[in-house]
């Protein structure tokens, strides 16, 4: 598609937002394989990983909790980040790696988080919300 855009650097914006999705129903197989026929691999593989780094976290709508995949051929640059509810104290990762679908990358760098001071800081989120 060829649509005008403007790139926010500083902006990591919410895990999956803007992405459309369109689903059927389990029982219907005509429609399903029709579904599947326009599904882009490329965006899916990016939207599963910023889900996984969402869920890995525990966050939900109210978390301020970002994430971005970009996939170039088998390249992934994956921005994310968790903050406070006031903005002030942040962790973030941004990584550049060789795609491989063995392994999940969202729950890989949500854990990474965890470790440096995300554990404490969704637990103070979880009590403020």
């Amino acid at each position: 598609m060829d649509i005008d855009y403007e790139m926010l650097p500083f902006l990591i914006p919410a895990p999956s937002q803007g992405v459309i999705a369109v689903a059927g129903h389990s029982d219907k197989k005509e429609i399903n394989e029709i579904l599947s026929s326009i599904n882009h691999k490329q965006t899916q593989i990016c939207v599963e990983m910023e889900r996984n780094f969402l869920n890995t976290l525990e966050g939900g709508c109210t978390a301020p909790i970002g994430a971005f995949a970009e996939l170039f051929e088998d390249q992934i640059r994956f921005k994310a980040a968790l903050c406070s509810l006031d903005g002030k104290n942040c962790i973030a990762t941004d990584e550049s790696f060789v795609y491989n679908e063995e392994e999940n990358f969202g729950k890989k760098f949500a854990k990474i988080v965890l470790e440096n001071g995300g554990k404490e800081l969704m637990a103070e989120i979880k009590n403020q919300i």
